[in-house]
């Protein structure tokens, strides 16, 4: 089973614009509005206030309820500002200027399409004619007239296509393409590298395939797949890249890199590729780059793989003040204000919280070699403490259980060595009745039959003194009180 291609979670559907009739769209019931959806009235914008054409205006921006529509001035400068103020090297998201939702490259240039690139194709024109039925044969050069009117379109002697002058003046689509694409340049800035090899800076993100595929046993197609809706998940903002590498980790085993790579080729947003990129890279800096295979260390910026030996933190790792952004990494410094503070990539967290996990960060890193042996001795002896707990309490009566099953099978096999056991079973609870006899009652019955005979025999042989105890007895009795 295929998974549909990641653009289609980017753009809502798939867009089709019919630009022989610029009032419909195919299936695009919850696309984004395109310029080419018009209306007979008037439109006002949701920036400038202005009143515009409705063949001019970009809706629905960050989904199917956004109620943004801004006229092709605004969305100039919108773009334009994000791109001037996107620091090179920093994964800044792009938002809606609406609902402040986060929104992708590929949705903005699906929804500026009909703006930058508004001509049909050759395809839709020779489609057009097509439906015109032939007569002995042939087009007449009125109904070529008539079907090219009907594309927006006009035919000269050499049967060569020539566009209908375009919606949007020239300027404002080259802007918008300068706005797009110095925005990715500057969000691929985050992953770039200078080679050690050939000394020139390369990004180190593979270039985009919404529909590339992974050869996996055929025990990993099921989790494949839900990893591509996860990965879609995360493509829309709903997912964090740190959910989603945590699931890729728990399924997927040895197969992960693999994994990770294949998702990172189906991203098609540069800021989502770039945040799932140094996600993986804070964890596993040891990479090569793309273009030389040369080993490197991502985050200490030089060649070669230092296994076992802390990354550099460089010359703002001992200045104090300096915390690092929990979700993209960058270096930041606080001026003044309230402790919560907001990213350039979006993430918003505690001042005075992240400042001390990342002095706390910088201070294990040179010791984490021995921090692990501590650790690792923790764990054995957490380990045997659990051992004692929890089996040598029940190992006795495990192993008397054991040995009673066994007796009573031993037993059921042989039914005359059972009768043979009850007697001898009979006899020593016998004796061990009239040892309990014997050396427990029978000292105390003859103690108490010795104590009453000698009492007996004594009065006996002296019966003045039993009479004097009787007569001084029976004159307290008497006594005058």
């Amino acid at each position: 089973m295929e998974a549909a291609p990641l653009r289609n979670q980017f753009v809502g559907k798939d867009l089709h614009v019919d630009c022989a009739s610029p009032t419909r769209t195919e299936d695009c019931e919850d696309a984004p509005a395109t310029p080419s959806s018009s209306i007979a009235d008037m439109i006002v914008c949701s920036v400038c206030m202005d009143d515009i054409d409705s063949d001019l205006v970009a809706a629905r921006i960050c989904g199917p309820d956004c109620p943004a529509q801004l006229c092709v001035e605004c969305v100039v400068r919108f773009l334009d500002i994000h791109a001037t103020n996107a620091l090179h090297g920093v994964l800044t998201k792009l938002s809606c200027p609406i609902c402040i939702m986060p929104v992708g490259v590929p949705r903005f240039r699906a929804l500026l399409k009909p703006w930058i690139d508004p001509c049909p194709t050759v395809d839709v024109v020779s489609s057009q004619l097509s439906d015109i039925p032939a007569n002995d044969g042939a087009v007449s050069t009125e109904e070529a007239s008539d079907a090219h009117a009907a594309t927006g379109e006009s035919t000269c002697a050499s049967n060569e296509v020539v566009p209908a002058p375009p919606l949007v003046p020239e300027v404002h689509t080259t802007s918008m393409r300068n706005s797009l694409d110095t925005y990715e340049s500057k969000v691929r800035g985050a992953c770039e590298m200078k080679c050690p090899s050939c000394h020139t800076n390369h990004c180190q993100l593979p270039p985009p395939n919404p529909t590339a595929e992974l050869a996996l046993s055929a025990e990993w197609s099921t989790a494949l797949l839900t990893a591509r809706s996860h990965l879609e998940a995360f493509a829309a903002h709903t997912m964090s890249a740190t959910d989603l590498v945590a699931f890729v980790d728990a399924t997927f085993g040895d197969a992960k890199a693999d994994v990770f790579e294949h998702l990172l080729q189906r991203l098609e947003d540069v800021e989502r590729q770039g945040t799932l990129f140094l996600r993986l890279a804070r964890r596993q800096p040891f990479l090569r780059t793309r273009c030389c295979n040369a080993a490197v260390c991502f985050n200490c910026q030089v060649s070669g793989h230092h296994a076992g030996q802390p990354c550099a933190t460089g010359a703002l790792g001992s200045v104090h003040g300096i915390a690092d952004c929990p979700t993209c990494g960058v270096q930041l410094v606080k001026g003044d204000g309230c402790d919560s503070v907001n990213c350039f990539c979006g993430a918003a967290f505690g001042w005075t919280t992240n400042l001390h996990n990342s002095k706390m960060r910088r201070l294990i890193a040179p010791h984490m070699a021995a921090f692990c042996r501590l650790a690792g001795r923790f764990r054995r002896a957490r380990t045997m403490r659990r051992f004692r707990s929890a089996v040598l309490t029940s190992l006795v009566a495990t192993v008397s259980q054991s040995r009673v099953a066994w007796a009573a099978a031993t037993l059921a096999a042989h039914p005359e060595t059972t009768v043979a056991l009850r007697t001898v079973v009979a006899r020593a609870a016998q004796v061990a009745r009239l040892r309990i006899v014997v050396e427990d009652e029978l000292p105390a019955a003859a103690h108490k039959m010795t104590m009453t005979w000698f009492w007996r025999l004594y009065w006996e042989a002296h019966p003045e003194e039993k009479a004097a105890l009787e007569e001084e007895a029976q004159s307290l009795f008497c006594m005058d009180l």
